[in-house]
């Protein structure tokens, strides 16, 4: 080997000390120049183990590896020899990812791509999601994460899910368990903290695939959650923005689920689609929202495609009711006031189905 034994102790030595203090509370100090020296030192660790595995001194260096845990500062969990060499770097990534000290959104990115994970699989990535909601990392600083590394295209959308089937879960298991002995006081504060949940980021999208996750829950489970979405939906359900907090294949799903759901849903679009008027101020002609028509309500993300989209969604379920149902409804509507619309609604969608 080129350096000489004395010094890849050292070094190794120094990578031990950095991963035990990346476990306490000394790296909320820590800057970014702090973080990049200490996945140097880890990748160090990795190189040298590729470099000795299967050589002849391999047994030595390994023994002399071991000799390092007799040193005070060398304050790990892990048995210190070779083998964990190999696991530098994913041990140092599951250190400052689980270390609830770690608040830095910047910094947690840059564990991210320091570590190789958002060049990596879905399930690594999934596996770092997890590991920083063992810290009980709040769901809001979770999904601001997100928007930070929306950019990385295919480990955003892993990253979206891994979220989500976390958050799912813990609300699952929260649910159960204040469920279990329900009184008149539990009741109305469990429905509060309802309230407030849909109210955050993604909160409607995880109530929504909790409901869809129910059926090996307890019956009162599945009615509580049932009649708080639906009591929560006939609220709001006049103005379109609440789909725009949800997946339209979680719409669909919960639609093809609950019959009363997708009465409330369709309703919407049709409502939604009410708000249209034709402009022959360009052309072609396109159809626009009408700031008279539409009660107020916000027009991001609001336009004829995206209501195209939806109802495309529910026609993919084909022979199914809800597929039935919305073309019977597609039907009815363009023989109706406003029929236009839903005439182009039928031709975009015919084009959208054969592409």
């Amino acid at each position: 080997m080129k350096m000489s034994l004395k010094n890849i102790l050292k070094n190794i030595y120094t990578f031990l000390e950095i991963l035990h203090t990346a476990r306490t509370d000394a790296v909320s100090s820590w800057d970014s120049q702090a973080v990049t020296n200490a996945f140097h030192w880890a990748k160090y660790c990795e190189r040298i183990y590729k470099q000795a595995k299967g050589r002849s001194f391999y047994g030595e260096l390994d023994q002399q590896v071991r000799n390092l845990a007799s040193f005070p500062a060398v304050n790990v969990a892990e048995p210190v020899d070779m083998e964990l060499l190999s696991r530098s770097v994913d041990l140092l990534r599951q250190a400052f990812l689980r270390n609830a000290q770690l608040l830095d959104e910047l910094i947690l990115v840059q564990v991210f791509q320091l570590s190789g994970v958002c060049k990596s699989s879905a399930a690594q990535l999934e596996n770092s999601i997890q590991e920083l909601t063992q810290r009980s990392t709040p769901s809001s600083q979770l999904f601001s994460l997100m928007k930070v590394v929306a950019g990385w295209e295919a480990g955003y959308s892993a990253l979206c899910e891994a979220v989500l089937e976390t958050q799912v879960e813990s609300m699952l298991l929260y649910l159960h368990s204040s469920l279990e002995t329900i009184t008149a006081e539990n009741d109305r504060l469990l429905t509060e903290k309802l309230h407030r949940f849909v109210q955050q980021d993604q909160g409607l999208e995880i109530i929504f695939n909790v409901a869809l996750r129910m059926d090996n829950h307890s019956k009162d489970s599945m009615v509580y959650v049932r009649e708080f979405l639906m009591a929560h939906l006939q609220a709001n359900g006049k103005k379109p923005e609440w789909l725009w907090k949800v997946t339209k294949g979680t719409l669909a799903r919960l639609a093809e689920k609950w019959p009363d759901f997708y009465t409330i849903y369709i309703h919407t679009l049709v409502a939604w689609g009410k708000c249209f008027e034709a402009d022959f101020t360009v052309t072609p002609f396109h159809w626009r929202l009408s700031k008279a028509s539409c009660g107020g309500f916000s027009l991001e993300s609001c336009s004829f495609s995206e209501l195209c989209q939806h109802l495309l969604q529910l026609l993919q379920q084909h022979d199914s009711l809800i597929g039935m149902a919305t073309r019977k409804k597609l039907d009815k509507l363009c023989g109706e006031e406003n029929f236009a619309l839903w005439e182009d609604v039928r031709v975009e969608l015919k084009t959208a189905a054969q592409s």
